[in-house]
């Protein structure tokens, strides 16, 4: 027998906890006690449906399956006649991050018209596919009404009939989810390699207390801020800037000026990614003024963010200034940690020189920040200086070298899951192949910069794949 300990929260929430020594995993799952046979025989499968949109998000997190993966983990349910289970699998150093998604959703789902719809569709078809459309199909369902007459065993979880769900309103789910959904009617299991006292702590310090408590408000701050930075990194600029202040906020209030400046610096690389050098400037003007003046690291990243700025403006000896000053504050600190900051700004001084065509000079620079960047695996920093390299081939003529390093950049962008950099290394890869005559492969490469260019939006990207549109539409090849 699995040892554990149960308790009983405040809130009427059962708790089991289980520590397994063996695993470097944590294993949350949360059972509600609500299954078909809770259903109306006149309004079967509704316990499944709203399995569905369980994960279709909360006033906080709008895509539950997104801060999971952040988390390195993974999620998933099921439904049958007794019960509902949600579980999650992810490293037990994130344990908190499941607790307070299944505290959110328990507490504030956000279920819309649109959504109720979009997974009646989905949930009407699985019943097609799986009981309709099958040879045998409804066996299993001619049986249960043979075996039992009153029972709600009588019907399986996906219901009785399609009309059932389709007939399912905005107000039946709402009277579903506050009858059902609650911390008294559910059972909370933990397994992982930690103390079970301390388990149970988490448990009723997320899912135990009000929504406005210094823990969930810290949990809510780190999450929005995890969400927004990938919504930026993948030009989904309105929703990143939208969470990311949200964050800044959350951030002002319980006074971490670690995670206030963290959110400074996306809303920052968002500007720098759509080339507005003027909301850059300013914010990093507020950066250096409130917070990012006291810590050398920070300072020395503002700075390198401003000098990028004013490459981007064209200023060009005020750009080399500032990052040879970000430079050397950069050398002082630890390799193993801020070395990546030393290869960005020798890359970016690369730019410069390659935007003012001292070719020579931009190489120098660039080997110098691929050394670096080799030497501490920073994936996506090294596509970035591949890239930067690759150009410089390709502006000398070289277009062997320019393809292999190119390929490179575009190997390591993408591995790394990175989509700022990966549309301008595809528009360079067509502009290449145009010169060497490969037009097939040309219109490939542009095809993927324009897809991603078109959510990124930067300016200089947009300039380059406007060259090689022209250049397709004249099949030039010079």
């Amino acid at each position: 027998m699995i040892p554990y300990t149960r308790k009983t929260l405040p809130n009427g929430l059962t708790v089991v906890v289980n520590r397994d020594r063996a695993s470097k995993l944590a294993a949350v799952n949360i059972l509600y006690r609500v299954g078909a046979r809770n259903e109306n025989p006149a309004r079967t499968g509704f316990a499944h449906l709203f399995e569905h949109l369980m994960f279709r998000g909360t006033r906080a997190v709008e895509n539950f399956d997104l801060p999971v993966q952040m988390a390195s983990g993974d999620n998933n349910a099921f439904t049958n006649n007794d019960y509902t289970d949600f579980y999650i699998t992810l490293p037990k150093d994130n344990l908190e991050t499941a607790l307070w998604l299944e505290s959110d959703r328990m507490e504030g789902l956000d279920i819309t018209p649109a959504k109720l719809e979009a997974e009646k569709k989905v949930v009407i078809e699985e019943f097609r596919q799986r009981y309709l459309n099958q040879p045998y199909g409804d066996q299993t369902m001619l049986l249960r009404a043979l075996a039992y007459k009153v029972h709600p065993y009588r019907w399986a979880a996906i219901g009785l009939a399609t009309d059932h769900i389709a007939g399912a309103t905005l107000a039946d789910v709402e009277s579903f989810y506050r009858a059902h959904y609650r911390p008294s009617n559910a059972i909370l299991s933990i397994s992982a390699d930690m103390e079970e006292e301390r388990m149970l702590e988490l448990a009723e310090q997320v899912i135990g207390l009000k929504d406005d408590s210094p823990m969930i408000r810290q949990m809510k701050m780190e999450m929005r801020y995890i969400k927004g930075r990938y919504e930026i990194a993948m030009g989904e600029y309105d929703r990143g800037n939208s969470d990311i202040n949200c964050s800044m906020a959350l951030a002002l209030g319980l006074g971490d000026d670690e995670v206030y400046l963290a959110c400074l610096k996306q809303q920052i690389f968002c500007g720098i990614q759509t080339g507005n050098t003027e909301l850059v400037e300013e914010l990093v003007e507020h950066g250096l003024r409130c917070r990012g003046g006291e810590k050398k690291d920070e300072y020395a990243t503002l700075m390198r963010l401003k000098g990028l700025c004013y490459m981007q403006k064209g200023k060009y000896d005020v750009a080399e200034t500032m990052l040879l000053q970000a430079l050397s504050l950069f050398e002082e600190l630890d390799h193993e940690i801020y070395g990546a900051g030393v290869a960005a700004c020798y890359n970016y001084l690369g730019d410069v020189y390659r935007k003012q065509d001292h070719l020579d000079e931009a190489m120098a620079y660039y080997g110098r920040a691929l050394a670096v960047g080799e030497s501490l695996s920073f994936m996506n920093g090294l596509g970035q200086i591949y890239s930067s390299m690759g150009q410089v081939h390709c502006l000398r003529g070289q277009y062997k070298e320019a393809m292999a390093l190119l390929e490179k950049a575009v190997e390591c962008l993408e591995r790394n899951g990175y989509r700022w950099g990966l549309e301008r290394a595809e528009g360079w890869l067509a502009l290449t192949c145009i010169k060497t005559g490969d037009l097939k492969s040309a219109r490939e490469h542009y095809r993927k910069g324009r897809e991603i260019s078109d959510k990124i939006r930067n300016p200089e990207t947009e300039r380059l794949l406007s060259e090689v549109e022209k250049r397709l539409e004249n099949r030039l090849t010079y």
